[in-house]
């Protein structure tokens, strides 16, 4: 399984029974009786050809009928093979399986096993998961923390001041959305797992390449199976096999020039009632850290160096004095932390390719547009994708025409998650030029000109705001809530896919009568606190 998300791997919290939590939406009840009837159609979604080493055709239980050639040219539904059974895998193969095409999803690993922390899901991907899936959405939302009806936004890594903040329900409920959520990482892909037949999820197979040849694609797995099928989706993550052989050897992760700590630790904040998650702004860092319930807090620390690094000593220590002059707040959270439990990886993203077809073959998820993850919208970009392809597959009438119905898939997507990815991106540079004060961390060249450093050590001490600081808040507020806008409620959705509706506090979530004053910044635009 392609492990996108970091975290602590002590956080598990105990699932709810299916049905808990947040009482049905009635007016998602005929959704969800189509859905079901639409399982039930197709009996079986895992009968494909299976070949072995030899190229001849293996006896089994999927062995498809000699005719099955012939009868998927006559019209009947496609068999769609999946490389990757992570989020979007899974989902796709949910929506397949719902459309009553047949399905196949190949994992690498054996069994899936907590990992990861907890991953957030904004309104977006919980939109897209309701097409996808009503009544599996609900349970997903039973099973997460709303953090989206609390304030969220940025604040200065020093002082711990306001520096931003974001409405993101206001959104949510103009375009009839849910609210954003967190939720275990291994809890939703147990979620996932469970709404697909038995057999359609192949864990230990994993497809290092592939071939095709008159409309029918042949995957080659690892322990030298070949497998037939009408279509292969490459759902295998950032270092995507079946991406690599699409494009080539030159095709390769971008380093984002940031590494990242991460961990879930035992702590609640005071305000956990208000405010969701927070971003503390540093010169080359940021500290994130959200709450996900259960008492507890999740938080990530970027810090710009080179990739490849190891910590030979205490990562925990090394955190600490990376961020040593930074607000309590995030020290209360480092030290708060197991110092086992923290993990540390270099982040990469993919440049926007404007290829995600090759004939029969697709990517989606983090194989077509990994993004760095300052959005939170790796995992909710995958759960678009999956509901926008399987629209377009199970339109196809024939094999015939599902390479057009893959490339209208790809035009679809391709300009959102590129401007999505854009945006994840942009965050992370900001904060390499971020400053509170003219004469912070100064440039490396001043030291090599006479006289300068002193001086501008000494035009630090007037504690003049920067400008870039100033320019950045009037920016933010002029535009950003637009950005946060598209970015969580920008997905497409046909009504006769989902009804409009927001779980709104005191019907499906706790109320939080947060004060409208507590949303607001105070001061003039630039200096705004």
């Amino acid at each position: 399984m392609a492990q996108y998300g970091l975290g602590c791997r002590r956080f598990v919290p105990t699932r709810r029974p299916r049905g808990a939590g947040p009482s049905r939406l009635e007016t998602h009840a005929t959704l969800r009786k189509v859905a079901t009837q639409a399982r039930n159609v197709h009996a079986s979604t895992t009968d494909m050809p299976t070949l072995g080493t030899g190229g001849k055709v293996q006896a089994d239980e999927h062995a498809p009928p000699k005719n099955e050639e012939r009868d998927r040219r006559k019209g009947k539904a496609p068999h769609v093979l999946v490389a990757g059974g992570g989020i979007g895998g899974l989902c796709l193969a949910i929506a397949l399986q719902n459309r009553g095409v047949g399905v196949t999803v190949f994992e690498r690993v054996k069994e899936y096993r907590p990992f990861g922390g907890p991953i957030q899901l904004q309104s977006n991907a919980l939109g897209a998961l309701e097409a996808i899936d009503p009544e599996l959405a609900q349970d997903v939302i039973a099973n997460g923390v709303v953090t989206g009806d609390r304030i969220n936004g940025m604040l200065d890594g020093k002082s711990g001041e306001w520096y931003f903040k974001f409405n993101t329900k206001e959104p949510a409920v103009k375009h009839g959305l849910p609210l954003t959520i967190v939720i275990n990482r291994y809890t939703l892909l147990d979620l996932l797992t469970d709404r697909l037949q038995e057999g359609v999820v192949q864990t230990g197979k994993e497809v290092m390449a592939y071939s095709q040849k008159e409309g029918v694609v042949r995957a080659e797995l690892a322990d030298g199976t070949q497998v037939l099928g009408d279509a292969l989706i490459a759902c295998d993550g950032i270092h995507s096999k079946v991406r690599s052989q699409m494009k080539g050897e030159r095709d390769s992760p971008a380093y984002s020039g940031f590494t990242v700590y991460t961990s879930t630790c035992d702590y609640q904040p005071a305000d956990v009632e208000e405010v969701g998650y927070q971003v503390f702004l540093g010169y080359n860092k940021y500290f994130v850290s959200s709450d996900v319930g259960n008492g507890q807090a999740q938080w990530y620390a970027f810090h710009a160096e080179s990739a490849g690094g190891t910590d030979d000593g205490c990562m925990k220590q090394r955190v600490s004095e990376l961020f040593r002059e930074f607000c309590p707040a995030v020290h209360e959270r480092i030290e708060a932390t197991v110092a086992a439990d923290i993990e540390r990886r270099d982040i990469f993203d993919r440049v926007p390719t404007m290829s995600w077809v090759d004939g029969n073959v697709a990517l989606l998820g983090d194989a077509a547009h990994a993004m760095q993850p300052n959005l939170g919208q790796g995992g909710g970009q995958a759960i678009e994708d999956a509901f926008a392809l399987s629209q377009e597959i199970t339109r196809c009438h024939s094999i015939a025409v599902i390479p057009g119905a893959l490339r209208s898939y790809s035009y679809q997507r391709m300009g959102r998650a590129a401007t999505v990815a854009g945006l994840s991106r942009m965050a992370s540079f900001m904060t390499t030029t971020y400053r509170r004060y003219l004469g912070e961390n100064p440039h490396s060249f001043y030291k090599h000109v006479p006289g300068l450093l002193p001086l501008w050590e000494k035009v630090e001490t007037l504690k003049v705001p920067h400008p870039g600081r100033v320019i950045g808040q009037i920016a933010m507020m002029s535009s950003m809530q637009s950005i946060l806008e598209y970015v969580a409620t920008g997905v497409s959705l046909p009504p006769e896919d989902r009804i409009p509706y927001c779980q709104l506090p005191g019907v499906a979530v706790p109320r939080r009568d947060i004060p409208k004053i507590k949303w607001m910044l105070r001061g003039l635009p630039g200096f705004a606190k």
